[in-house]
């Protein structure tokens, strides 16, 4: 695994301002899904907690979110003290597509994380990372509408054989509209990938775009996936 922090280069685009979404359902779920980002800091602080980040838009909303977060609370700091850096955790393969990896290291510098590129498998990643770390809760991109996660909570720890954590889900609720409506009114960055007709990015050998997004009369042959209008579609590009 490799490890190293990064520093801003330019102003991040996105809003902080959370009070200019005005949808009532949204709001709640963004208020809902702030307050277990806090408990989360509450219980085990800024070094107790990690950002699991794939590139995704749902990890794009968890990311804009906890940023939101950390600015209220560590946004200022006393001179000479360092500045508190989410760890933020991604898991690379052979097969990410590139558009992911540039991404990935556009969102290292536009939010000054502090990111580990773990190249082993998930598990043993993460055996590693807490075995060397205070890390107690690691926060997910997880929504209740993906595979085998009908059940999960928002707070939930880990399953027998796997490194102990605890999973902190703070969308599971949210909806796919919900997902791309949070990133556009705030203007908050997400990969080009979305904008080429895919709407579930896995890797370059499982992962298509989304057939029920195909268009003749777009330039990319596809529409890009905020006009996706069936949520339930949403991993139609996968194989």
């Amino acid at each position: 695994e490799s490890r190293h922090m990064s520093a801003p280069k330019k102003p991040h685009p996105a809003s902080l301002d959370i009070d200019s979404i005005t949808a009532p359902e949204l709001k709640d779920k963004i208020n809902s899904s702030i307050q277990i980002i806090e408990k989360a800091l509450d219980d085990w602080g800024p070094d107790g907690v990690a950002l699991s980040f794939n590139g995704g838009k749902d990890c794009c909303v968890i990311l804009h979110l906890i940023h939101i977060v950390w600015h209220r609370r560590y946004g200022m700091v006393k001179e000479g003290e360092p500045r508190k850096r989410i760890l933020t955790l991604y898991f690379r393969s052979g097969d990410s597509f590139p558009e992911v990896v540039a991404f990935m290291d556009d969102c290292a510098q536009l939010y000054d994380l502090d990111t580990c590129v773990v190249q082993k498998g998930a598990k043993e990643g993460l055996a590693d990372l807490i075995a060397k770390t205070n890390i107690r809760g690691i926060f997910m991109g997880t929504r209740a509408t993906d595979p085998h996660c009908g059940q999960l909570q928002a707070f939930a720890p880990t399953d027998p054989g796997w490194p102990p954590f605890v999973r902190v889900n703070p969308i599971l609720d949210w909806t796919y509209s919900d997902v791309w409506n949070f990133l556009l009114l705030l203007n908050v960055p997400y990969c080009v990938l979305y904008d080429r007709g895919y709407t579930s990015i896995g890797h370059l050998t499982d992962t298509d775009p989304n057939p029920y997004l195909a268009n003749p009369l777009s330039p990319l042959g596809y529409d890009p996936a905020h006009k996706l209008k069936d949520g339930t579609r949403e991993r139609h590009g996968r194989r």
